[in-house]
């Protein structure tokens, strides 16, 4: 695995990615149904290449046989390989594609516990479902434009976890910077999103 590039110029050639039409999504999702509606709204803002996996044990084996999406949106709970197992591979195993690939883990479940095992598995973003066509936009943006610096220590390499407030900070501001950095701004800035989000929601049974 190479560690060595720059986190900067990685952010440039993301949003270079994000806004052309040759963008590649891996969809994580034991839940067929969800795997489609998040493949609608992502063809929506113009994504061409989406690959879909049904647990994280297929995923990482499409990436071994040479699929390097250009970011993964993966739930967190799939009985055939979770999340952040995925995380994991994509950050620290030899086979990965890209260490540095933007990665959002879109879970049901979003207390505290859950947000701090993604970030600290090296997530980039995390969405909490029910989930609306405005919010993975929102998110999507936020995903490609605000790379934080990695760091690579002895049990962690991801994007740096340092702790940020998100108080008394508009949306649009936080829309155009570092966000989510620790559990709770996660947390904060997802709920904010979703007051103001608009569009269909779609509820997990």
């Amino acid at each position: 695995m190479d560690t060595s590039g720059n986190w900067e110029a990685q952010t440039e050639f993301n949003m270079s990615i994000f806004e052309s039409e040759k963008l590649k999504v891996l969809i994580i999702d034991d839940e067929m149904m969800i795997r489609i509606f998040v493949s609608e709204i992502l063809k929506d803002i113009g994504v061409s290449h989406i690959e879909q996996a049904a647990g994280g044990s297929k995923a990482i084996e499409m990436m071994r046989k040479g699929f390097r999406p250009d970011a993964i949106l993966t739930d967190r709970q799939m009985p055939n390989g979770d999340g952040v197992g995925v995380i994991h591979w994509v950050r620290n195993h030899p086979d990965s594609p890209n260490p540095y690939m933007p990665i959002m883990m879109v879970s049901g479940n979003a207390t505290r516990k859950e947000v701090a095992e993604a970030r600290d598995a090296g997530a980039n973003e995390f969405l909490a479902k029910p989930i609306s066509p405005d919010l993975v936009h929102r998110r999507m943006r936020v995903l490609f434009s605000s790379m934080r610096p990695f760091i690579q220590n002895d049990d962690f390499f991801g994007p740096e976890r340092r702790r940020r407030s998100l108080k008394n900070v508009s949306m649009e501001r936080r829309l155009n910077t570092t966000l989510h950095i620790d559990d709770t701004a996660f947390l904060a800035a997802d709920q904010d999103e979703r007051d103001g989000a608009r569009g269909q929601v779609f509820t997990q049974t």
